[in-house]
């Protein structure tokens, strides 16, 4: 499927087009603008081949001849070797190029993993990219960072145009976002009371704690969601700390918990989640796409690793932009954290301000979690997104974009038509010291 920008950037509409079958005459010229230096991007819109059949086709016929004897010196074996430069390839066409160092230690794992005890060699990377001519070392170009941390139509636009064709290659059930929330155990919200009228607020109780805790929730195209993963501050989970009763436990039979030193998600706990929740409850046979926020434990290592061998492509959104495009924020954290906090003022009342633990903060969160993760606030969320199907109207038109387009500087010298009494005086003023200064400033003789 083919994708055109059409407009410009306060109207901009994505074009689906169906193109017809390529021929192999216009896949073989493809393939050979791409060995002259064409990214299979630019080269699959300008033939007509689709952006996924011109990897494969590129990948599948980039050995070299004498392949057969070469794969005997080989450490990796060419469906290893494709695999990964399949997986390259897609990691750059979504933003995330991935760098020598890890092509180098995703090799040596891949070879563990096959039992083997060798290591590639010195130069095993060079010989690598020299039998996929399709691949080049590039240098990692980082944008500017006030460009990145705003969302206006310009980063919008660009990363739209950048994502769409592997996201297009990978099945709406396949495709997951995940985010994290972060909630005050005992924190309510305010609201209208009736109280003195002499004063202007009244003061209420609330309970004592102000433990941070953070929650990693994940939701598919297809308006589905992940059990959470709960990371509370501490060293190691409490038997305290859960439910003790059938009736609260029920609700929190396939979540998992975990810690961190301050309640915050830790390199460790995005790969226990990544690991033992995404994995596994999302297992099948065909690619998957991991949408996340971009934070450092999802550039790690172990994480990319754990994508690669679990053939997940993972796409970051832009930066700050998480209120435009991530259907978490769009529309789940916030009735999300609205009926936590309400329910926590009315557990208060109940309680006479008995402290909020951590099984009164669970019972609390489940609760508010049945409540606001539900298929239609899913489905909203997807719909202001715009990310399935890919549209680029909702983003581009929400008034929390920053337009690019530059506005003129103002004038503090410009000279306005007065309105008032005031500003004539003012003017006047203004005019009798410019001349003082002009006559102080003009050359004598």
């Amino acid at each position: 499927m083919k994708s055109i920008l059409e407009g410009d950037l306060n109207s901009i509409t994505l074009i689906q087009i169906v193109p017809s079958m390529a021929s192999e005459d216009n896949i073989q010229q493809a393939i050979q603008a791409v060995r002259d230096g064409q990214s299979i991007r630019k080269a699959s819109e300008a033939w007509g081949v689709s952006f996924s059949t011109l990897r494969d086709r590129v990948v599948a016929n980039a050995q070299p001849k004498g392949q057969y004897e070469a794969q005997v010196m080989q450490k990796l074996s060419p469906d290893q070797e494709k695999h990964l430069a399949d997986w390259v390839l897609a990691q750059e066409a979504l933003g995330l190029p991935v760098k020598h160092r890890q092509i180098e230690v995703f090799a040596n794992r891949i070879l563990r993993a096959s039992g083997s005890d060798q290591t590639i060699g010195e130069h095993w990377l060079q010989k690598f990219i020299g039998r996929y001519p399709v691949l080049k070392t590039k240098k990692d170009r980082r944008m500017d960072i006030k460009r990145l941390d705003a969302a206006s139509t310009d980063v919008i636009k660009a990363w739209f145009h950048l994502a769409i064709p592997v996201i297009q290659t990978i099945d709406p059930q396949d495709r997951w976002n995940m985010d994290e929330t972060g909630i005050m155990e005992g924190l309510g919200i305010n609201g209208l009371c009736v109280a003195l009228s002499e004063t202007k607020e009244a003061l209420s109780k609330h309970p004592e704690s102000r433990i941070w805790t953070t929650i990693i929730e994940c939701i598919s195209a297809t308006r589905k969601a992940l059990p959470p993963l709960v990371i509370f501050k501490g060293k190691d989970i409490q038997q305290q700390w859960l439910p003790d009763n059938d009736q609260d436990l029920d609700p929190l039979r396939n979540w998992r918990f975990s810690t961190s030193q301050n309640g915050w998600t830790s390199y460790d706990n995005a790969l226990e989640w990544l690991t033992k929740m995404f994995c596994p409850t999302t297992a099948t046979s065909k690619k998957r796409l991991l949408i996340v926020d971009g934070h450092g434990s999802h550039e790690t290592d172990d994480f990319m690793w754990t994508c690669f061998s679990n053939n997940i492509y993972l796409l970051f959104l832009p930066g700050h932009a998480s209120h435009v495009l991530q259907p978490l924020d769009l529309s789940v954290f916030s009735p999300l954290k609205t009926t936590y906090r309400r329910g926590i003022n009315d557990l208060t009342v109940m309680t006479d301000c008995a402290p909020i633990g951590k099984r009164l903060f669970l019972r609390c969160y489940a609760q508010a979690r049945k409540d606001a993760i539900t298929e239609r606030n899913i489905r909203s969320g997807r719909k202001a997104s715009e990310l399935w199907p890919v549209n680029l109207d909702k983003p581009l038109m929400t008034r929390l974009l920053l337009n690019p387009a530059s506005q003129p500087a103002s004038d503090r010298r410009l000279i306005k038509t007065p309105n008032r009494s005031q500003e004539v005086h003012r003017l006047i003023s203004t005019n009798v010291r410019l001349r003082r200064l002009q006559t102080i400033d003009r050359p004598s003789g």
